[in-house]
């Protein structure tokens, strides 16, 4: 039986979903799913050329500490690799990350 409770509280969720800065639709805010895409990959070039793990080691790191499926963090760094290949000049590349996610471990 469905209660005046009930119906009021499905109405205020849709009220609560979030909408996308871009397009003006609910749903997920692309500019947040670029940033995490980015930091992922600084987070990539870190295990990888910093931790010296293996690729299989570091998706793995990458899936616990994003909660995402490894086939899809593999995905996103064949989409960004541009990127990752830009990481691997920039001098100081710890330093920056350090100081862009501070409440990431750089070390």
């Amino acid at each position: 039986m469905t209660t005046e409770k009930n119906i009021r509280t499905t109405r205020d969720r849709h009220k609560i979903i979030q909408r996308n800065p871009v397009n003006g639709k609910p749903g997920r805010n692309t500019e947040l799913v670029t940033e995490r895409n980015t930091c992922m990959m600084y987070r990539y070039f870190y295990y990888c050329y910093h931790k010296r793990m293996l690729y299989n080691e570091a998706i793995d790191q990458l899936s616990r500490e994003y909660y995402i499926t490894e086939y899809t963090i593999k995905t996103l760094i064949e989409e960004h690799i541009d990127l990752v290949g830009e990481i691997r000049n920039i001098p100081d590349v710890l330093v920056y990350c350090k100081d862009k996610w501070k409440h990431m471990v750089w070390e």
